[in-house]
């Protein structure tokens, strides 16, 4: 465990991304389809699109949540990556960083089983169920049913909830919190620009200092309703570039 994943974190949308990328990247290792690299703009760009529609809800929940906490080792880490990227990159226009991993990911599962030769016998069990663990879970499904009867029967009693999470539901309310905090805003704007114009016209002379402040004050407020609406703005793009309905 290399402690960067919160424990408290929904792993859900985690595992979906993850189990997504491992897919993606498989098949492309295997010819099913073409790398990244080797797309072109409007390809590219179709395929992102796609991604998003079909991971949008998963990577707007991974946002919200910020469930990972990289050590500040990890930072260096990462700028290696980044600069070795960048250099290839400049190098050679045919460079992809994701290719030239391939080998290596074989040598690991060499490393953590042996030999190739044994991490494809314990794949070919894992396919089709001849392993320790799946005679295991046979032996242990009348256990299971009998777990899985007596938590439909604490539910059936009430004693038991299940949580759905919406993220519908959430990026909503996190809308509808924008939208009254720049209601309230734009009104204390308004109150606050009223009445100091009010007292300045009405005082003789030059405007006493907390007309002027009052003034101030409301297109401070003004200001800060106008960056409101902006991240209103921002949301409404950021939802509708995931495909999630606001």
């Amino acid at each position: 465990k290399m402690g960067i994943l919160d424990p408290a974190a929904d792993r859900v949308p985690i595992q979906r991304i993850a189990r997504f990328f491992l897919n993606d990247f498989a098949n492309a290792n295997q010819g099913k389809r073409k790398w990244t690299k080797d797309l072109s703009k409007e390809e590219a760009k179709e395929e992102r699109a796609a991604r998003r529609a079909q991971l949008g809800e998963s990577l707007l929940s991974v946002g919200s949540d910020v469930p990972f906490k990289f050590p500040p080792t990890f930072t260096f880490v990462f700028r290696a990556f980044t600069s070795l990227d960048g250099i290839g990159k400049g190098l050679d226009t045919n460079y992809d960083l994701t290719k030239l991993t391939v080998p290596y990911l074989r040598k690991l599962s060499e490393m953590k089983y042996g030999s190739e030769s044994k991490a494809l016998a314990v794949g070919f069990a894992e396919k089709t169920g001849l392993n320790n663990q799946d005679i295991f879970s046979v032996v242990k499904a009348p256990k299971n049913m009998q777990y899985v009867t007596n938590t439909l029967e604490k539910m059936e009693r009430g004693e038991l909830k299940v949580r759905v999470r919406a993220l519908e539901a959430e990026q909503r309310l996190q809308r509808l919190e924008l939208m009254t905090a720049n209601t309230n805003t734009a009104i204390i704007a308004g109150l606050l620009l009223n009445t100091g114009i009010v007292l300045s016209a009405v005082s003789m002379g030059n405007p006493p200092i907390w007309a002027r402040g009052l003034v101030w004050a409301g297109v401070a407020a003004a200001g800060k309703w106008a960056l409101g609406v902006v991240k209103v703005q921002q949301l409404d793009k950021k939802l509708e570039s995931y495909k999630v309905k606001k």
